[in-house]
């Protein structure tokens, strides 16, 4: 223990909670909280699936993609807290960035930008929310505006507990904190959304597979915008898809077990 405890710098001394502080030395304190996390979600898809069979191979896949997502999130914050690697990458992207500017790219990048607005996603999911009341979709609609609304609760407490300064010398104004980006946050929770919401709804291969791929583009071009416009850093993006990502697939497991529970429920009166 002497040992080991000189190679992490701890100290040794009576009382001093060891094991939990040389995890947290080694991982590090975000990454120690998601392995935490992973390991409840984990408990928790098993005991379901297995006294009540809810999930489907396809419901494992999600739940891998949401593991892995909220430990890219964490490694970011991780890096940046630590001022590692991927700050390094972020300046000099930032640094570089402007080399790409000319009138025509700047007024299209702004545009797509403007998309991602709180302002445009908040008209656009009214549109859509319409759209699923009118077709009296309800589980989707309520989907819908838990992945909204909580993506805009954990991207304001996400900048609130990191409030890191936005890059200096943008191509347009903008103020509030920058990690993680809303624009990439809340833009992949919307198009994904859309995308799960109505990908049964086309039968056409092909119309599909363009449908995916034009939602998919949207939030990668808007997420690109603000690294294109110097507005948010490179990690700042990554972490705005990966915590939105998270969020989301969590989200259709907790779904998916709230709607079995209410059926069985149901057939049990």
């Amino acid at each position: 223990m002497f040992i080991i405890n000189q190679i992490v710098g701890l100290p040794l001394q009576e009382g001093y909670n060891w094991s939990y502080d040389l995890v947290e030395k080694i991982m590090g304190k975000f990454i120690f909280i998601v392995f935490i996390i992973s390991l409840l979600l984990i408990c928790g898809y098993s005991y379901l699936n297995k006294r009540k069979h809810f999930f489907t191979r396809y419901h494992l896949y999600t739940l891998v993609i949401s593991i892995l997502s909220l430990y890219l999130f964490a490694k970011m914050a991780q890096d940046l807290m630590g001022k590692e690697l991927i700050t390094t990458w972020d300046l000099v992207i930032s640094s570089k960035v402007n080399l790409l500017w000319n009138p025509v790219l700047n007024q299209i990048f702004i545009f797509i930008t403007d998309l991602g607005s709180t302002i445009s996603l908040a008209s656009l999911s009214l549109i859509l929310l319409g759209i699923l009341i009118y077709k009296k979709r309800w589980y989707y609609s309520t989907l819908f505006v838990s992945g909204m609304l909580g993506g805009l609760g954990l991207r304001v407490l996400a900048k609130i507990i990191f409030h890191r300064a936005r890059p200096l010398d943008g191509l347009i104004a903008e103020t509030g904190y920058s990690f993680p980006s809303g624009h990439a946050m809340i833009s992949l929770i919307y198009f994904s959304l859309m995308l799960y919401i109505f990908k049964d709804d086309i039968k056409n291969i092909y119309l599909k597979w363009i449908f995916a791929l034009g939602c998919i583009m949207m939030f990668l071009l808007i997420g690109f915008s603000r690294i294109y416009l110097n507005v948010h850093w490179f990690s700042d993006v990554i972490a705005g898809f990966a915590l939105g990502l998270f969020w989301i697939t969590l989200l259709i497991l907790v779904y998916k077990v709230i709607t079995l529970l209410k059926t069985n429920k149901n057939l049990n009166k």
